[in-house]
């Protein structure tokens, strides 16, 4: 049996994830506070792009397709991608924060939760740090009646929120 030098790619980008995982939790915990934290991602994701293209070179050498290199980066893609999900979900999740909290504090209740949420910063430190955000990219502007989006990407942002939720039917929270 002839295994497709494409499957052979994924497997290949597939058995160098650990690359990939590696290199964003060395760059990650030698990171400043200043710097976000995507910035990581992206180096590490760079990285294991290029360990892959050089293993590539090094099993196939010039005989190395078109078709195993979008095979490859293909999956290397994806791998990111997942990756990004749950370190995302782990370092901003809302829920488990909750649950870190309530093992940190004891049992809570809800005003508990939200004077204790993230070692007791609450959860209004939680809102105006993701508001300042969305005023550092230019999606809300502070106005003398509250926050509004800002002109023109937050309105664009909010139309395509609505469009995508409208099509995908998310639920309550989604």
């Amino acid at each position: 049996m002839i295994i497709p030098r494409e499957l052979l790619a994924i497997g290949l980008a597939v058995v160098l994830m650990p690359v990939f995982v590696g290199c964003h939790i060395l760059l990650f915990r030698r990171k400043k506070e200043t710097t976000p934290g995507f910035v990581h991602l992206f180096a590490a994701f760079s990285f294991y792009g290029a360990a892959w293209l050089a293993a590539a070179f090094a099993v196939w050498g010039a005989a190395l397709s078109v078709s195993q290199v979008i095979a490859g980066w293909s999956t290397a893609g994806f791998v990111c991608l997942a990756y990004m999900q749950v370190f995302s979900q782990i370092c901003r999740g809302f829920s488990l924060r909750i649950m870190v909290d309530i093992e940190r504090a004891g049992p809570l209740d809800v005003p508990g939760i939200m004077r204790e949420y993230s070692e007791g910063r609450g959860v209004d430190w939680l809102m105006e740090k993701r508001i300042v955000v969305l005023e550092g990219l230019g999606l809300l502007a502070r106005e003398r009646d509250g926050l509004a989006l800002g002109k023109p990407w937050g309105l664009w942002v909010g139309r395509i929120g609505i469009w995508i939720k409208r099509i995908l039917k998310p639920g309550q929270g989604g």
